[in-house]
């Protein structure tokens, strides 16, 4: 490959998968330059550019260290298709995100390859599950869509894939971060490829099971991949993450409430 012309390289390198384009850069620094300037698929792109953030980061050796013993190998492109055979429109770089990423570089419990619950004690957190990417059938579910976006697109409600969760207000109720993937093209126009946050506050049946009650959205972010940065940054706060979250949408003036 070295006697290959810098033209044609840079004519193959956007056909590499994400982990071999990790290595490419590797090699020498022709091969780095080029991997770096190489017109790449955006998604792909995209996750390189996270991958070389991430790597950088004081915290991510730690983290990857506590989080490597739970990490396990599962079928990629079955799990990719088995949500796309649901009917689940998947954003680009979420499918190249779970096809893709190197499984030495997980970071964040959110992932596939972990089981829904674990225990992770790192540094400056501990945590204990709640990774819903890690169910054996990834859950979708239709989340109820604000009245007035409700009569532009035509639905009350927006197929989502559920990817992780957290109890609140001493375990009161639960907050689940969706990704929508619905299909319907005037719901993707808005929210395509977004996050929704949802509460809902446990009910108790008439013969005393629990359950959580109906789902309430009270935010909505991109899907970015330097959200992943993001939480390495909020190591160094030493707070927990639930606490980050909520203390954002207090200063933001949203407050969960049973209205």
């Amino acid at each position: 490959m070295d006697t290959l012309p810098p033209s044609l390289l840079l004519l193959l390198i956007p056909f590499l998968p994400l982990t071999s384009l990790i290595a490419a850069r590797g090699v020498n620094t022709q091969w780095r330059a080029l991997a770096q300037t190489a017109s790449l698929y955006p998604a792909r792109k995209a996750l390189l550019d996270l991958y070389l953030a991430a790597i950088a980061h004081p915290n991510f050796p730690s983290l990857v260290a506590a989080l490597q013993p739970h990490v396990r190998a599962f079928d990629r492109e079955a799990y990719v298709a088995d949500l796309t055979s649901r009917g689940c429109v998947l954003p680009d770089v979420f499918a190249v995100w779970v096809l893709e990423w190197p499984s030495g570089a997980v970071h964040f419990w959110a992932w596939p390859g972990l089981a829904r619950e674990f225990d992770v004690v790192h540094e400056f957190y501990s945590y204990g599950g709640g990774n819903a990417l890690g169910d054996s059938v990834p859950t979708t579910d239709a989340i109820p869509v604000p009245n007035k976006e409700a009569a532009s697109v035509g639905q009350t409600e927006c197929r989502c894939l559920a990817l992780w969760e957290i109890g609140f207000w001493c375990q009161a109720g639960v907050i689940q971060v969706w990704l929508v993937v619905d299909a319907n093209e005037r719901i993707n126009e808005r929210r395509q490829g977004r996050l929704l946050w949802t509460y809902a506050y446990h009910v108790r049946d008439a013969d005393g099971t629990e359950r959580p009650g109906p789902k309430r959205i009270f935010h909505d972010t991109p899907l970015k991949a330097d959200y992943l940065i993001e939480f390495l940054d909020l190591l160094d706060s030493r707070n927990e993450l639930l606490e980050y979250n909520l203390e954002d949408y207090y200063v933001a003036g949203v407050t969960l409430s049973e209205d």
